[in-house]
Order: structure tokens, then C-alpha cells, then sequence
């Protein structure tokens, strides 16, 4: 047979379909099942107590609505998208931010769930054991804890309540300040309800609530049979709490489109979980129109001072209007002057108007060089006129972004990223104001210079009147200008007033706290998929790295790969051989019968007309000598002449099962030269035309026996007689007698046992073959697992010893054990 290419040959086996894949994967499951369904049981086990382990967690969700401040208002919540201002700042490159976003930050900042933990008492809780995990009472407590000031902030102990009276506290532990472990304190102690309870880390008192009749025996219950209840107290830090309820708590958008925010609190109690978004809720409406009013505050201020300074002022100029009309005996100027003032009342009007404006843009400028801070905000007045209405958009930009600083420097400190950006884009608008108000003075001054000139023309047609009548129109004049300026602040302050009064921010709530239902944690469907997966994984991962540390050959597909020496026959496991010698007794349709079948048919191939068979091994074990009479049998079976002979002379193993009663064999015909092959021959023992020579007495020089010519001229004696003769050797590894007895054989045949060889023989084997030690070399490969195709788990449990001088020490080979289920094994 043509030598093959190892190496094309070994690229061209790893070459598997997808469906040679999986059949290969179920067939390793089917021979493994068992240890998969005890994985799986066992996980699905251990799931399940997880599970029961688990706290269950509910989830609660809430919807609320940001909406976008009115353009009148001082400050701005929640709107989605900037005002003039932002826009223009993001054109310059400088980021506004994203209101929503902000608003998001501050629904879940730290300071707000420290106003939600103070208002609910959330550091403190109370748990009882249910089922394998803990469930918090919340607010259904049986009593409340009040802890000295003496006690550590971090605390945990558990009350087992005995009665309505009576308690006992245990398991007292403590975590220090700057502690990493708690620190248990063991042992019992007795206290009543509302009493204060001297312990170790302080004094404790248990104030009872109405519901501890919940946590008491009924009145029809054996009281016997009561198991006092334990509630788990446990305290931690304020910070910690904090902490703890703000990983809890979620924000997000409900899209993109809107400004409504879905607030979500995962918690173990549903009530304090809805308790949580509503108080969030609460302390946000609470924080925002804190905010809103500290601008009209500020106004209001401002208003006040300048309503007290005018009106000390306006009736200044009324006292001395009084006066002069009493000294000059007057009582209707106005009414003589009717006709000049008709001329004149444009005029006037014009340079009243302007006056105002002047005068409260010198006010803002001289306010704004007096408050230059950044945490001040400037009063919005609407007496600049038309032409001021640039300046009093930017005085609103202005006060928004004050407004911005303090509440997010409140929630971040002055070097946040945030903060630094609002106080960059205050100072770039500040000086914007400033500049515009100053504009706006120079205008306004040099239209009221014009007025004047304008008004003076117009008086030139009075400057006939009596010189009274023109100082009593100069002192109603100005008695008219304060008389505006304190009308337009009273204004200003009752709608101050009015903004203070309504207290209600722009955010309201669109969904209340609501739980989604059924638990979302422990997910049972992924804890029984993993599970699942896990019960699978496991057992795999142990059975491949049991193959990875396996040096036995496992299939043929294997003996491929390594060597080209063609494989003949495959022998499956033979379950029941134990009560047959050979498979004679069997019925002829047996998958052994049929493979024995198929080695005799096979052997044509590896040499035309082959008379004499040789059986070895490379080492005890592989089930040569059990290949060898079947094989015999078969061909005794079609009708042939056989001869059997049990060439292994230092153990003859065929003999003892054979012919124990046989003392004289091949070494009494080899050391004689008078002897014939007829007399030591026992006729049709095993089967009807199957002769079998007997390995004779152990002699101490087998080798030399086996080298001499009478072995050669029994082999030819043997050939005159019989059909095929087949000669079962020693394993060529232990000893050389097989090589020596391969020089007579037509055909040399190598057993090679499925979990029991190692695979490094196999590329030994083949260099044998390519330098031909042995003739027509071919391999049968025994104890296939015909089932599952794997070839592992099977033994026979012959060994062999050759304790003659030869170096081999006589011991029984140990059974070879393969894989996780012990197999019964074929007799060598």
C-alpha cells in the first residue's frame, strides 16, 4: 500500500463539516449524560437556593415635567433649549449646556437625597428573615430605635421580641470610624419597650409602635408553639445613606422630544421606594422656587430704598409747590397759563420722559459698579424706555445665569467646570451691559439736551409771564417727574409682591410613584437559564480538561491523523465476554462476530494468498491474544484449516485459558530435533478445523529458541498442513521476540486498544512501517465503542510479567481506568 502524506493527511482530517461538529458534540454529551443531568440538577439546585437567598427588588417609576420658564419670568427651569444669549454663545464656540441635563443632575445630586434621607430617616433600618433573605419594614416597625448620642454612627444588633413588654438585643456590632470590619460584641441583653437599654457601645431605647401587635402570638395560637420574631436594626452613616439611595435612584429623558423625566428607584420595599421619588420630587419643587425667589427678593429690596428716597424727595418738592403758592397768593397758575401750555406740553412731556429714563440708567450703571460679585443679581426695571429694551433682555440674560451659578455652585464647588463656565460667560456680559448702558446715558443725555433746547425755545413765548409763574411751573415739573418715578416703583412692587406670593415652580408631576408589579430582582428566568447554562459549562469544562491531560488514543480518526499504516479492522466492545471463550458461542449476527468477519476479509488486501498472521502490540493489554483466536475461529469458521500458536513462550497466556493441562508445546518442539509439529498439536479444541499448539514449557532463553532454525521449519511444516496459521507474539515493546517471529509471518498485525494505547506510540508505529521491521504491517484497533464512536472506559485486566533474567519485572499490568464510567473488559 502507498505511503501517505502525514502532514496533507492530518490538514485534510481537521477539516470538519459543521455537521461532523455537532454529531461529534452529541455523541461526547451521550457518553456523559449522566454527569450533565447531575450537573444540571445540581445548578439548577443551587439556583434556586440563590434565589431564595435573594433580596427581592421592585422597581418604582415616576414622570415628571420640566417645563420650559415663560420669557417674563427672572428665571428659567427646565427649558430644553437657550435663549438669545445661549445661542449666540454657542455661535461664538462656547458651550451652553443643556438645561433638561442640568435639571437631571440636580434630581439625583447629593444634596437633594441628603434633604430626602433627613426628611424619611432613611439611615435607619428594620428587617426581618424571610424565607433565606431579609425584607425592610419600613415605616410597619414594630418599634423605633432612639440611639444615644454615646452609640457609634454605624450600628447594627437584632431584637427578638418576646412580648408586648419585653425584648432581647443580640448580635450587637459596630464599624468605627476609619474601620474597614465590623467589630462583633457577643452577648444577650434583656430590655423592656421604652426604656432606655444600657449597652457596651451606648444607651439604646425602643420606643413600641401600634404594629407590634403584628409581630405578637394571636389570641387563638398556641403560645407554646410561638417563635418570638427577630427584627434586624441596623444604622449607618448619613453619607452612606446617601450614597446607598443614590445608586438606587435613576433619571432619564422620556425622549427626545419632550422635557419629561422618568424617575426610577429600584428598593426591596415598595412603599419607601414611592416614598423616595415623591420626596425627590417635593425637596426639587421646594429647591427651585427657593431659587426663583431669591431674584424678586433682591428686587424687592431695591424697590423699597428707592420708593423711601422719592418719596422723601416728592414731598419736598410738594412742601415748597405749597409754599410758593401761599407767599404769592396764587390758586390757578395753570388756568392763566392755559393757552402757553398747550404750546408747551410736548416739550415738556419729551424731557420728562427722558429725564426718567436718565435717571434710571444711571442708577443701574452706578448699581452695577457698586455690585460688581457674581452671585448678585440686577434689579429689572422697565422705565429705560423703547431704546433700553436691548439692555434690559441682556439685565434678564444676566440674572439667569447668576441664578445658574449659585445653584449649581451649591451642588459643585466654585472650581467645577460648570461653574467657571457661567462666571466666564457673566464676565463677558457684564461689561456687554455695561457698555450698553453707557451708550444709552450719552443718547439719552443728548436727546434731553435737545429737549431742553427744544423746551427753552418754546418758554421764550412765556418770557412775558410773571416770573412766578414760570418758577411755579418749574417747581410742577419736577414735582410731576418724582410723582412718575414714585408711581412706576409702587408698580414694580406689587407685582414683586404678587411673584413672591406664588410659590408654585415649573416642574409638576405627570405619572406618580407607581411599582412595575412583579420583582426585578431575582430575574428567576435568567438565574434558570444560567443555570441551565452553567449545569452544561461546568461538567464540559472538567470533561476537556480531562481530555487535554488524556494521552490515550480515542478513536480511529485519531490513528489516522498520526500515521498512514492502514487500519484493517475495528473490534467493538463485547459486553458478556466473560461467558464465552470465543465468539463461537455467539450468534452470528453480533457486531464482535461481524468484525472478526471483516478482518478476515481485509487480510486479502494487505497481501494476496498471506498463510502465516502474526498478532503484537506495543505493550500488555491491547487484547492481541483475544484477536488472535477470534480471528482463528473466523477462518475455521469459513471452512479453513488453522493453526494457532501461542508464540508468547514467556507467559502464554492463550495456553493457561486454552489448554491449562498442557505441559508440552512450541518449547519442546524447538529444543528437540526428534519431535513433530502432530505431537504437540491439540486437534479442534476451540473449533471444528482449528488446531492449537500450546506455548509449552517457560523456557530461560526464549529469544535463542525463537532465532534457531527449528522455529523456521515448524513454520513450514505448519504451512503443509493447515490453511493460515496465526501466531500470537509477545508486545514488541517489552521484549524482541516479535521481531524475531516476524521473519516468518506474511502479515504482521499491531493491536492497538481503543483508551488504553498512548497516542505516542502511534508515530512509532509508523517509522516501524516505513523502515519495515515488520511485514505488511496493518493495525486492528480493539475495544471500539461502537455506540458513541469515542473508543474509551474499556479494559481486559491480563497483564503481563517477564521476571526471567531479561531485565522485565513479573507484575500485573493495572487495569487501565478511562473517562468517568468503568466499562467491563474484553479478556486478553
Amino acid at each position: 500500500m502507498e505511503d501517505k502524506d502525514l502532514n496533507f493527511n492530518a490538514e485534510e482530517e481537521n477539516e470538519m463539516s459543521l455537521a461532523d461538529i455537532l454529531k461529534l458534540c452529541w455523541d461526547f454529551f451521550k457518553a456523559n449524560w449522566k454527569w450533565y443531568a447531575l450537573s444540571v440538577v445540581v445548578c439548577l439546585v443551587l439556583g434556586e437556593v440563590y434565589k431564595r437567598r435573594s433580596t427581592l427588588i421592585y422597581k418604582s417609576q415616576a414622570v415628571v415635567l420640566i417645563e420650559n420658564a415663560e420669557p417674563t419670568d427672572m428665571a428659567s427651569f427646565g427649558s430644553r433649549a437657550g435663549g438669545s444669549m445661549n445661542a449666540l454663545l454657542e455661535l461664538n464656540g462656547i458651550s451652553a449646556g443643556n438645561n433638561l441635563t442640568n435639571e437631571m443632575f440636580v434630581l439625583n445630586s447629593h444634596r437633594l437625597m441628603q434633604n430626602v434621607i433627613d426628611t424619611l430617616g432613611l439611615n435607619v433600618d428594620y428587617a426581618v428573615s424571610s424565607s433565606l433573605h431579609k425584607v425592610s419594614l419600613y415605616k410597619a416597625t414594630p418599634f423605633v430605635a432612639n440611639l444615644g448620642v454615646a452609640v457609634p454612627e454605624n450600628v447594627s444588633f437584632e431584637v427578638k421580641i418576646l412580648d408586648d413588654a419585653n425584648y432581647e438585643l443580640s448580635e450587637l456590632s459596630v464599624l468605627y470610624d476609619g474601620a474597614r470590619e465590623f467589630s462583633d460584641i457577643e452577648g444577650v441583653w434583656a430590655g423592656k419597650f421604652n426604656e432606655v437599654l444600657a449597652t457596651p457601645v451606648g444607651d439604646i431605647c425602643l420606643n413600641k409602635q401600634e404594629t407590634i401587635a403584628n409581630f405578637l402570638p394571636k389570641e387563638d395560637d398556641e403560645k407554646a408553639d410561638f417563635e418570638p420574631v427577630s427584627v434586624y436594626v441596623t444604622r449607618i452613616s448619613r453619607y452612606a445613606a446617601i450614597e446607598k439611595f443614590r445608586a438606587s435612584v435613576s433619571i432619564a429623558e422620556y425622549d427626545k422630544k419632550s422635557s419629561l423625566v422618568v424617575l426610577s428607584c429600584s428598593d426591596n420595599n415598595v412603599a419607601r421606594a414611592n416614598d423616595i421619588l415623591t420626596e425627590i420630587y417635593q425637596a426639587y419643587k421646594r429647591d427651585v422656587v427657593g431659587y426663583k425667589n431669591r431674584i424678586a427678593q433682591s428686587t424687592a429690596d431695591f424697590i423699597d430704598r428707592r420708593i423711601q428716597l422719592i418719596a422723601s424727595d416728592l414731598s419736598n418738592v410738594e412742601g415748597r409747590y405749597e409754599r410758593f403758592m401761599e407767599e404769592n397768593k396764587l390758586v390757578n397758575i395753570e388756568g392763566d397759563a392755559s393757552r402757553f401750555l398747550q404750546e408747551t406740553s410736548m416739550a415738556r412731556q419729551a424731557t420728562l420722559d427722558l429725564e426718567t429714563q436718565l435717571s434710571v440708567a444711571k442708577y443701574l450703571t452706578d448699581y452695577m459698579k457698586e455690585h460688581a460679585k457674581n452671585d448678585q443679581t440686577i434689579p429689572v426695571l422697565s422705565g429705560l424706555g423703547t431704546d433700553g429694551s436691548i439692555i434690559s433682555s441682556q439685565i434678564n440674560e444676566y440674572n439667569k445665569l447668576v441664578l445658574e451659578r449659585m445653584r449649581q455652585a451649591e451642588n459643585a464647588s466654585v472650581n467645577s467646570p460648570i461653574v467657571k463656565d457661567l462666571d466666564r460667560r457673566m464676565e463677558a456680559l457684564r461689561p456687554t451691559i455695561m457698555a450698553g448702558l453707557s451708550s444709552y446715558v450719552r443718547a439719552v443725555e443728548m436727546h434731553l439736551e435737545d429737549a431742553k433746547k427744544n423746551e427753552r425755545t418754546v418758554t421764550k413765548k412765556v418770557s412775558n409771564l410773571p416770573s412766578k409763574q414760570r418758577e411755579a411751573l418749574d417747581i410742577k415739573r419736577q414735582q410731576e417727574l418724582k410723582n412718575a418715578l414714585y408711581t412706576f416703583l409702587l408698580n414694580k412692587r406689587e407685582e414683586v409682591a404678587l411673584q413672591l406670593a406664588i410659590n408654585e415652580a415649573n416642574v409638576r408631576m405627570v405619572e406618580y410613584p407607581m411599582c412595575t408589579g412583579a420583582p426585578i430582582s431575582p430575574r428567576t428566568n435568567m438565574i434558570v437559564l444560567m443555570s441551565l447554562v452553567l449545569g452544561v459549562l461546568i461538567p464540559t469544562a472538567i470533561l476537556y480538561v480531562l481530555q487535554l491531560f488524556d494521552t490515550k488514543l480515542k478513536n480511529r480518526m485519531e490513528v489516522e491523523k498520526l500515521t498512514s499504516t492502514p487500519i484493517v479492522a475495528e473490534l467493538p466492545h463485547w459486553v458478556g465476554h466473560e461467558k464465552s471463550q470465543t465468539i463461537a458461542d455467539l450468534k452470528p449476527n453480533r457486531p464482535i462476530v461481524e468484525a472478526f468477519r471483516i478482518l478476515r476479509y481485509s487480510i486479502n488486501f494487505m497481501k494476496s494468498n498471506a498463510r502465516v498472521l502474526m498478532f503484537s502490540s506495543s505493550i500488555p493489554n491491547q487484547g492481541k491474544s483475544f484477536a488472535s483466536k477470534n480471528l482463528a475461529v473466523v477462518l475455521s469458521m469459513a471452512g479453513k484449516k488453522v493453526l494457532l500458536i501461542d508464540a508468547d513462550i514467556r507467559k502464554c497466556t492463550l495456553s493457561r485459558l486454552l489448554a491449562p493441562q498442557q505441559s508440552k508445546g512450541l518449547t519442546h518442539y524447538l529444543s528437540s530435533e526428534d519431535v513433530r509439529l502432530s505431537d504437540f498439536v491439540i486437534k479442534e479444541n476451540i473449533h471444528k478445523d482449528l488446531d492449537f499448539l500450546p506455548g509449552g514449557a517457560i523456557p530461560p532463553n526464549p529469544s535463542e529458541l525463537l532465532l534457531g532454525t527449528r522455529f523456521e521449519e515448524l513454520i513450514q511444516e505448519a504451512k503443509s498442513q493447515y490453511d493460515y496459521i496465526i501466531l500470537d507474539t509477545t508486545p514488541a515493546l517489552a521484549v524482541a521476540d516479535a521481531s524475531i517471529i516476524s521473519r516468518m509471518a506474511d502479515v504482521t498485525l499491531f493491536v492497538l486498544r481503543i483508551g488504553v494505547e498512548e497516542r505516542s506510540f502511534v508515530p512509532l508505529l509508523e517509522r516501524m512501517r516505513r523502515e519495515n521491521k515488520f511485514r505488511n504491517l496493518g493495525i486492528v484497533l480493539n475495544d471500539i465503542d461502537a455506540k458513541h464512536g469515542y473508543g474509551y472506559d474499556y479494559g481486559y485486566g491480563y497483564g503481563y510479567g517477564y521476571g526471567y533474567g531479561y531485565g522485565y519485572g513479573h507484575k500485573k499490568e493495572e487495569e487501565e481506568k478511562k473517562g468517568l464510567f468503568k466499562r467491563k473488559k474484553n479478556n486478553d
